[in-house]
This record gives structure tokens, sequence and C-alpha cells, in this order.
């Protein structure tokens, strides 16, 4: 791995062997929705100290979540024999505002419609 990241202009701290031989992109699709009246996190709420102190005391609230409310492994018909699960499907539900999507997971101002 040196050799390559090097080549490239990463530098290198630790030479091992094998490390980020199989590292592959992560698509990702969100579906938002719109609704009136729901209890949206916003990156206000997420980062409040009043937000954190419901979370320590009782393990309630906006900061609960696990991020990730299902993950499915699975094989496509493009694996390698012998290989293990070459997809993975995660599902996230919540609901928050535009500035914590972005702010948080990356997902860009024009998935928003």
């Amino acid at each position: 791995p040196r050799d390559q990241l090097e080549k490239v202009g990463v530098p290198t701290e630790v030479d091992l062997p094998g490390v980020g031989q199989n590292l592959q992109d992560h698509l990702a699709m969100f579906y938002t929705f719109f609704v009136k009246g729901a209890d949206a996190v916003t990156k206000a709420k997420a980062e409040s100290p009043a937000a954190l102190l419901q979370w320590l005391l009782r393990g309630e609230g906006h900061l609960s979540s696990s991020s990730y409310d299902a993950v499915v492994h699975g094989r496509t018909p493009l694996a390698a024999a012998g290989e293990g699960p070459d997809m993975q499907v995660g599902l996230f539900v919540g609901a928050g505002d535009e500035k914590l999507f972005h702010d948080n997971i990356g997902v860009s101002r024009s998935a928003w419609g």
C-alpha cells in the first residue's frame, strides 16, 4: 500500500499490507418526505445541552437514535465465489431539517428537491 499511496501523493505513517485492498464506494439514495407538525430534529436541538442531558439521564430524546434502524448484508450475482456479502443496505428513519442532514451526513442541498 505504501508505494500505491505515495504515487498519488498520500503520505503513509504505517505500511500495513492489505489495508484498503477491498475499499469500495458507498452509494447512497435518500428519499425525503416533507411533513407538517412533526417534531423534527434540527442541528440546534441535536447540539443543545438539554438534548445531551435528556440522553445522559434517561437514555431518551433526539440523541438516542442509533442512526441506522436496520442494516441488511447480502450477496449479489457480482460477488466473487467464496467471498462474503458484497452489498449493504441501511435504513435510516428520522425527522430532521435540511441543515442537520447536510452538515452531519453529507446530503447535498440538491437532494432536497
